[in-house]
């Protein structure tokens, strides 16, 4: 019998058979609604593959509700100079496969992620990680970096083992092993990801023996199965469904603000649209967009218009930029101004989610004022690597500010030197745009600091290049059973505190 088999029937096995009723229930199913994209531990960096990963990876440090740094695999952290930063790391923490955490797997982690274009944003401030003592490490920085913890803090800075990592490179299938509180079983691309309780985790062991991350695309049939009990949790409830769950007394809503925003990018690269070479243009879909009214019909008023790239709660965040006008009057006069062919027409790429049907709203929005429009909707990897790679005319796309700190957001997306996986989707160069974004990543004065990304959030509203929609909350539909679930505002949350 394979692994899959097994533990399916472990599930089963938990269960009477006159009531079909779960008794003693160890076992927690989470319905969510994106296949992961990758698990090897910085193969991407989007929220689908996060939320897997995080049950198998930790961070040296994490961030508290407060926004204070925690210590998770560090026990502390001082700076010896303004680049050098000393971290210790905590003793007799054990790997999955049994090896024994050192500073040589912290340094091996950096090494790699140094080599990986698709984190680059998170580690780019750092130019190496020396050992110094079997339990230390400094982290020596290319320049000072006032968010140099808070990028420590972020989802994709996992701590990986080095045997493990090694071994896994020559071998057909990628085994996660990290130091979390659940352990790898398997993936059924497509259908589910199965973990299990890892016995020997540091922080003690877990509640639940296994957990099931189930693919569930459809919101409707996520619901009908958090209903009837086929899933204990459903994530990214939206819309009326909210109110059912409210009403139903089986069901909880779990809800809370995040600092994420959706967006819709243009691919200004050599791939792109020539419409959106005139900026006149880009300006014209800007007043086009019905940010209310998709927050009222597709969101049910789940959701606040954006002003920027940046939620009000991260640092950097520019106040003064004013919140877009929806005015059609104004989009066509600017149309008015230029000569668009009589072929053109725009695609909207989405990916299957709620996407897709405020896809369905911004086409309505640029027919209104002359526009042909249709939309591709891709599967949420392929769509990834689609607009990675700038095939692609305008995306939406979203992000969440997991430092709570513009320089991940700002950098990431705006910088010419993050183009494609590194995160700038719109692979636009701007000589201004880079300078004071690579200014304010080395200015140590916090005013200083949120004048240079006030800068850059303005240059972005001006030149539009991406067009900020709105924020949103993170919520998951439970059962009334489940105890010890919190709502992680990345969107990751954490299972291991979790039980029934």
């Amino acid at each position: 019998m394979n692994k899959y088999l097994l533990l399916v029937a472990l599930f089963f096995n938990a269960c009477t058979s006159d009531n079909n009723q779960i008794v003693d229930k160890d076992n927690v199913i989470v319905g969510v609604p994106t296949e992961v994209v990758n698990l090897a531990p910085y193969g991407s960096n989007d929220t689908a593959s996060a939320r897997v990963r995080s049950q198998i990876f930790e961070h040296l440090i994490d961030r508290a509700e407060d926004g204070s740094f925690i210590p998770v695999l560090a026990t502390g952290w001082k700076y010896v100079t303004p680049t050098i930063l000393e971290v210790t790391i905590r003793s007799n923490v054990l790997f999955q496969n049994g090896e024994t955490l050192t500073a040589e797997d912290v340094k091996y982690s950096f090494d790699i992620m140094l080599q990986t274009p698709e984190i680059a944003n998170v580690v780019r401030p750092i130019k190496q990680v020396n050992v110094v003592a079997p339990l230390k490490v400094q982290i020596v920085l290319k320049a000072p970096f006032a968010a140099i913890l808070a990028h420590l803090a972020h989802s994709a800075a996992n701590i990986i083992n080095e045997k493990a990592h090694k071994e896994s490179l020559t071998k057909a299938e990628y085994i996660p092993v990290g130091t979390g509180p659940f352990s790898y079983v398997a993936w059924n691309r497509g259908q589910n990801i199965f973990l299990k309780r890892f016995d020997n985790y540091w922080e003690g062991t877990p509640k639940l023996a296994t957990v099931e991350f189930r693919v569930i695309p459809e919101l409707s049939i996520r619901m009908i199965a958090l209903e009837t009990g086929d899933i204990d949790i459903a994530y990214d409830i939206e819309g009326s469904d909210k109110e059912n769950i409210i009403a139903n007394p089986d069901l909880l809503l779990v809800e809370k603000n995040s600092p994420r925003v959706e967006f819709l990018v243009f691919n200004m690269g050599s791939k792109g649209n020539p419409l959106w070479k005139d900026k006149r243009i880009r300006q014209a879909v800007d007043y086009a967009i019905d940010r209310d009214g998709i927050i009222k019909s597709v969101l049910f008023g789940s959701g606040s218009r954006a002003n920027s790239l940046l939620h009000g709660s991260v640092i950097g965040h520019n106040p003064n930029i004013p919140i877009q006008e929806y005015n059609v009057a104004k989009a066509k006069s600017l149309l008015q101004e230029v000569s668009i062919p009589k072929d053109a027409k725009v695609t909207i790429w989405a990916s299957e989610s709620i996407r897709s049907k405020i896809a369905e709203i911004i086409q309505a929005n640029l027919e209104e004022i002359g526009i042909p429009t249709t939309i591709e909707v891709l599967e949420w990897s392929k769509y990834l690597a689609s607009v990675s790679t700038g095939d692609y005319d305008v995306a939406l796309l979203g992000w969440a500010a997991l430092t709570r700190d513009a320089d991940n957001v700002l950098y990431t997306h705006l910088h010419s030197i993050s183009f494609g996986k590194a995160g700038n989707r719109s692979f636009y160069k701007n000589d201004e745009l880079d300078k004071v974004l690579d200014l304010a990543k080395i200015e140590s004065d916090s005013k200083k600091r949120d004048q240079y990304y006030a800068r850059a959030s303005e240059i972005n509203k001006d030149e539009v290049l991406y067009i900020p929609l709105y924020h949103t909350t993170q919520n998951a539909g439970i059962h009334r059973t489940v105890k010890g679930f919190s709502i992680d505002p990345s969107g990751t949350h954490y299972l291991k505190t979790v039980y029934f």
